[in-house]
């Protein structure tokens, strides 16, 4: 989260702001796949899920997050729509 400029404090009880949270959703094919390969780095004697649950685990929460930020970004267009904006 660093490399893409989100503060770690801002999502340890800090400020996360909209601004954040957005770019967050639209990097997270990125995120996840840098997490994808520091998990798959881990040996699986030292207790960590085999490659094929990780690969799986790691793709459904990128995928969680390409919708959520779909999601949002259509509430806010009915928002303004909705608003006359």
């Amino acid at each position: 989260m660093a490399i893409l400029g989100i503060d770690r404090t801002a999502y340890h009880g800090g400020d996360l702001n909209g601004k954040n949270v957005q770019q967050m959703f639209q990097e997270s094919d990125n995120i996840f796949s840098q997490f994808k390969e520091l998990l798959l780095g881990v040996d699986e004697e030292d207790g960590r899920c085999n490659d094929e649950e990780v690969i799986e685990i790691v793709r459904q929460y990128s995928e969680l997050c390409t919708l959520f930020e779909h999601y949002l970004t259509t509430c806010f267009r009915w928002q303004g729509h909705l608003l006359g904006s």
